[in-house]
């Protein structure tokens, strides 16, 4: 189960991970300053897919050095 967004960036920055793909997940992300109730998640290299109850959102990873970040690039409202 994945409980925020900064655990599901954690595994999509370590390419070989055994841990990418479709997750259980149980947290809350914004987009467009509503507050989007996340259910499950798809992991990939540098990239965070959450399935919430309002829509779907992409987030894009990147790592500067040992930082990492990330940006939401795509979403789509379930209405």
């Amino acid at each position: 189960m994945i409980a925020n967004l900064n655990q599901a960036i954690d595994i999509s920055i370590k390419p070989l991970s055994k841990q990418l793909g479709e997750h259980d997940a149980e947290f809350t992300i914004n987009v467009r300053d509503e507050t989007w109730h996340c259910y499950s998640v798809s992991i990939s290299h540098l990239d965070v897919l959450c399935y919430c109850t309002e829509g779907i959102a992409t987030y894009l990873v990147d790592t500067y050095g040992d930082r990492a970040t990330c940006e939401l690039f795509d979403w789509e409202s379930a209405q």
